[in-house]
């Protein structure tokens, strides 16, 4: 190890030797010739180690096995001990990534039912140890899986298993066929011969590759499709929809706006918060319009909540304009899809549209989804040209902090990969 200390993930740049490891070995990471750390091994990629165990923060040196189920016992702990799940809350991430020191996994928890989110090779390696932890850890009855092939293929697996035909990729197949991401229900373990209870009914399959389950988020029910976007709900923003619920909920008879609606989390939060409100909810995916009407239905806000089907980029009308209270924006990924430079001029034009609909004094929500961990960056690079864009004053911008289920690794800032800006308008 040719670095100061030893963090969630080691760059090529930082291992000095590693002799013949392979794809996903279990490694220790040596530092003075002291292990310092524990891990698995990757010779195709920038990130060579993902380092799960760090001796002088856990302990001697553990077994893969033992170490995913010291951190995803650290990880559920400290869900629970913030109050997750709840009543009111039952679908929240149990494990983030390098915040939780398990780079390239996530779960999120729909219920008893846990989606296992790899973007990396190592989970679909060692899937029944990853599946054995989670279980254990989470208690759940139901495991769905979830690859982004593109992130597991650019991560070496190609180079790894050239032959499709060993065991290990054909397993793989079903997951790394097309585009990510793709799904896989794993039913419960079957149950002991002394008892033989009736095993729960799982998640309703609604299709060949995506599963239904139904949720609570802060009171707010959603039918939420697995496999389709992430995970199938977006978790990284319910403590945003929670305070857009507040500040809906201060004013009188606001109209709010949600761009990039999706399953209408913000519209709903407004709605239900402030049973005087207007919601207005654009979306262009025809899937994800089907799903966002049925959890209007099921939160019983249909009088007062309009779903419009249409590109964010073509609202030019005067009813745009100058019209809501409270504006989300809260888009997608542009970069993954048509490069950086351009991703980021989407970006601001997607905020520009934000700002030009919110009235004098209101309020406008903003996701940066651009990967930037510069805050200044994003206020100088996408706000303040946006707000130039359309003659608006930004009065103030303020930060979200890290949710208590997405931590962001102090040692590893690139493990922040969302900025959450809430603008307040002149």
């Amino acid at each position: 190890l040719n670095a100061p200390r030893c963090t969630p993930v080691l760059y090529s740049y930082q291992v000095v030797e590693h002799g013949q490891a392979g794809l996903a070995d279990v490694c220790e990471v040596l530092s003075d010739g002291h292990v310092v750390g524990f891990g698995v091994f990757n010779p195709f990629s920038l990130y060579r180690c993902r380092v799960f165990h760090v001796v002088h923060r856990d302990g001697p040196v553990r077994s893969l096995d033992e170490s995913l189920n010291h951190r995803m016992a650290l990880a559920v702990k400290k869900r629970r001990s913030a109050g997750l799940p709840s009543q009111s809350t039952t679908m929240f991430r149990a494990v983030h990534f390098e915040g939780d020191a398990l780079s390239g996994l996530a779960v999120d928890m729909y219920g008893d039912t846990a989606v296992i989110y790899g973007t990396a090779a190592w989970p679909l390696i060692h899937q029944e140890v990853v599946e054995r932890a989670v279980r254990r850890a989470t208690g759940c009855v139901w495991v769905v899986w979830q690859f982004a092939a593109h992130s597991v293929i650019q991560d070496g697996w190609r180079q790894a298993f050239p032959d499709d035909t060993s065991p290990i990729a054909r397993r793989a197949a079903e997951f790394l066929g097309a585009e990510p991401p793709q799904s896989k229900l794993v039913p419960p373990p079957p149950p002991s011969p002394a008892r033989e209870p009736q095993p729960p009914r799982p998640p309703e399959v609604a299709d060949k590759q995506r599963l239904l389950v139904s949720a609570v988020e802060n009171g707010v029910r959603y039918d939420v499709t697995l496999g389709k976007q992430k995970t199938g709900h977006f978790c990284d923003n319910r403590e945003n929809r929670s305070r857009f619920r507040r500040l809906a909920s201060a004013q009188v008879k606001p109209r709010v706006l949600d761009l990039f609606a999706f399953s209408g989390g913000f519209g709903l939060s407004a709605a239900i918060g402030a049973p005087e409100s207007q919601v207005v909810a654009v979306e262009s995916n025809r899937r994800a319009l089907h799903f966002l009407r049925q959890n209007v239905a099921l939160n019983c806000v249909s009088h007062r909540f309009q779903v419009r089907s249409d590109d964010v980029f073509c609202l030019m009308g005067n009813d745009f304009v100058n019209s809501f209270d409270l504006v989300s924006c809260d888009p997608p990924r542009f970069r993954s899809r048509i490069g950086k430079h351009i991703g980021m001029m989407q970006h601001t034009s997607a905020v520009a549209i934000a700002l030009r609909a919110v009235k004098s004094g209101g309020t406008v929500f903003a996701n940066s989804v651009l990967g930037m961990s510069s805050r200044r960056r994003f206020v100088d690079d996408v706000v303040i040209v946006a707000a130039e864009s359309v003659g608006k004053k930004v009065q103030s911008i303020t930060f979200a902090p890290d949710q208590v289920d997405h931590p962001c690794c102090p040692d590893y800032p690139a493990s922040r990969v969302v900025l959450t800006a809430w603008i307040q308008v002149h």
